[in-house]
């Protein structure tokens, strides 16, 4: 009985161990930001998707109707660790229109350049931490 509740133990501060690194204490930084067009309106609907360059680290922001987002790498909101991310805009779409006599046919029509929705044709980069405030101006089609 007690070995068992020492390697509980063990594993109890193994997994403390390997979680904390993912918590508080992780050293992200918060991330926020606007999508606009040259205009200064928003972009009302999509997703950031981010890549920390050289690792295999994503993140992701979903887009508010007034443009704004919060980028996470676990969740919204729950930051970057610090790096050179770059960035691309996905799902920037009017919503679907359908079709009364072909109910199987929709089109969506882009709301951005597709340019944007690669990180390579973005050429949108961020380096965390100096820069946590992302100000995004996206072109239309």
């Amino acid at each position: 009985m007690r070995n068992a509740f020492v390697r509980l133990a063990l594993w109890g501060m193994v997994a403390a161990g390997c979680i904390a690194p993912l918590g508080c204490g992780s050293g992200n930084h918060k991330i926020s930001g606007k999508i606009h067009f040259p205009d200064g309106s928003a972009l009302k609907s999509g997703k950031v998707v981010a890549e920390l360059s050289g690792k295999q680290v994503g993140a992701t922001g979903y887009i508010r109707d007034d443009g704004t987002f919060e980028m996470g790498t676990t969740s919204a909101g729950s930051g970057l660790p610090p790096g050179d991310w770059e960035v691309a805009i996905v799902g920037a779409v009017k919503q679907p229109a359908t079709f009364p006599d072909k109910p199987n046919v929709t089109t969506a029509t882009p709301l951005i350049h597709e340019r944007f929705s690669k990180k390579e044709t973005a050429k949108l980069t961020f380096k965390v931490p100096d820069q946590t405030a992302w100000d995004i101006t996206v072109e239309k089609p």
